[in-house]
């Protein structure tokens, strides 16, 4: 890795293997005990959640 300033934000990346095959909802779903409370990932469960919804 190399630095090419002295400041840096303040991301926490987290790679999470969720399966070559997986489909969309299922990502959501493994990842949900990393993420938490995150803004992006609770829009993200908040479609799934009205896909789930739709397909009854």
């Amino acid at each position: 890795m190399s630095v090419h300033a002295n400041s840096s934000e303040s991301w926490k990346v987290k790679i999470v293997d969720t399966g070559l095959t997986t489909m969309i909802g299922d990502h959501v779903k493994r990842i949900a005990n990393y993420v938490g409370d995150e803004p992006f990932f609770q829009l993200m469960k908040m479609v799934w959640q009205m896909l789930i919804m739709s397909n009854c």
